[in-house]
Parts: structure tokens; sequence; C-alpha cells
């Protein structure tokens, strides 16, 4: 074997990283565990059908409680009735739910493609442009439905200027809560929707569990880190004539033999032949 400076370094690393490294070790068994962690399987999302089902039953909730229509905008609520999944901004995006009937589905003109490809349920799109007010086409089909004198719901997130804007539209609008349809109706989940909310939590344990093991991995590298720059130092401070004198205390080579090895900046020790030697 040569025994030089970048050997012990190396070899003093490779020793250390595969003590850390050992089966059995908390290193390993975290190893271990990442290669075996598997991927999460999704449930279907919900069905068409599944939604269809919600507004029969969100008309059948708003014939008991006296409202003639229920207003959502974008938001969880409107996914959960139509599939659209948008977000919000100054311009309306939402669904009128009418006591009887489909419901319409309120956008910007520009918009309509990207909500038809998400739109789950039979609905009606009407667009308005930036220069008319989205609430008239709301106060439009309220009076259509012949529900323009009932009771409006309004889904708690709704934001204000809403109903300010509908009631400049609909004079005498009541606008109500739309809780006894909503949130009696969101509050209880089918088995479609505990299995997504199942997937949720597992993927979410699963992350967690991820970050532990990564947070596990990062400081054994930083361990390993820690030894090399000791043993490196520890090199640092070996010369020639310390190496061969520390393999002649151990009894690896015979003194005259440790002296012919140190030449210079170049130090070998072939001690393994030697010891076979004597």
């Amino acid at each position: 074997m040569v025994l030089n400076r970048r050997t012990m370094i190396g070899t003093g690393a490779a020793m250390a990283a595969t003590a850390l490294l050992a089966r059995g070790t908390t290193a390993w068994a975290a190893a271990k565990e990442a290669a075996e962690l598997k991927p999460i399987a999704l449930p279907p999302p919900i069905a068409p059908a599944e939604r269809v089902t919600r507004l029969r039953g969100a008309r059948d909730l708003m014939r008991r409680h006296g409202i003639g229509a229920v207003l959502i905008e974008s938001g969880p609520s409107l996914d959960y009735y139509t599939g659209i999944q948008w977000w919000r901004s100054e311009r309306l995006t939402g669904v009128i739910i009418p006591a009887e009937g489909d419901p319409i589905v309120v956008t910007p003109f520009f918009e309509q493609p990207s909500i038809k490809e998400m739109l789950a349920v039979p609905a009606e799109i009407r667009t308005w442009q930036e220069d008319e007010e989205p609430l008239k086409l709301v106060a439009d089909f309220l009076h259509e439905r012949n529900v323009a004198s009932m009771p409006v719901g309004f889904e708690e997130t709704n934001r204000f200027f809403l109903e300010d804007r509908l009631k400049q539209q609909l004079p005498g609008a009541k606008v109500v809560s739309a809780n006894p349809v909503v949130r009696a109706q969101r509050m209880i989940k089918s088995p479609a929707e505990l299995a997504l909310m199942q997937a949720a939590a597992d993927q979410m344990a699963l992350a967690l569990r991820n970050a532990q093991i990564f947070e596990s991995q990062r400081e054994m590298a930083q361990r390993q880190a820690t030894l090399y720059g000791v043993l490196r130092a520890v090199g640092e401070q070996l010369s020639p004539e310390g190496v061969a004198r520390a393999a002649v205390e151990a009894g690896a080579v015979r003194p005259e033999a440790a002296a012919s090895r140190v030449r210079g900046n170049v130090r070998s020790l072939s001690a393994p032949c030697w010891i076979h030697k004597r």
C-alpha cells in the first residue's frame, strides 16, 4: 500500500462515510426508508354526476328556506357546484343557482373559452363586456325565473360590492345568507370527497416524512464534511518523517526501510509487503 497525505485523507473520509452509512445506523435507516417511500395513489376527481346531485340538493334547500336563488362568486364553492376553478378579481365570474331550473354562469367575454372548458354541469354561460354591468345579467336572470321578488342568498365569502351593485340593478332586492344552502351541503362529505381528503392528508404526511429524511441526510453530509475537514487538517500537520515514525512505532515497517522511503515531498510506505516479510 502507498501511504501519503492524499491517501490518508481519502481513506479516512471513506472510512468515516462507511461508518456513517453502516447497516443499522440512523443514516442507513433513513436512506433505506427514502428508497422505499411510495407515491400516494390519487382517487378519481369528483364526477359531474355528483355535482348535478349537489345542485339538486341546493334547489331543495332553497325551496325549504324560501330563497329564490343563490349567487356564488369564484372560490371553493363555485368549484363545488360547477367544477369551475377560478380566481377572484375585480371582474365577476360566478354562478347563479335558481330554486327552479338550471343555473347560469356569468363571466367576462374573453374568459368564456376557459370557463366553458371547466364547466362540469348543465348551465348557460352569459358573458359581459368591459363597458357592461355584470350584475345586470344577474338581475335579468332573476326576472326571467320569476324570483326577483324573493330573497337572494349570498355565499358567505361573496364580496360586498356584489351586493351593492345588485341592489342598484334590482332595487328592493333582499339579500340573505346562503349558509342554510351552501354550508349545510358542504358540511356533509360524500365518499368521493372523503377519499380525496384522505389522499391530501396522506400526501402531506409523505411530504413531511420526506422533509425529515432530507434533514437527516443533510446532517449526515455535514458530519462527513466535518470529518473530512478534521482529517485534512491532521494530514496537513504530518511530515514525511512523522508518517515514517508512526509506521515504525506501529510495527508496520523496519526503521531502515522507513528511512529509505522518505523522498522529499513524496511520502510512500509499502507497509503490507514488509509486514509479510518479517
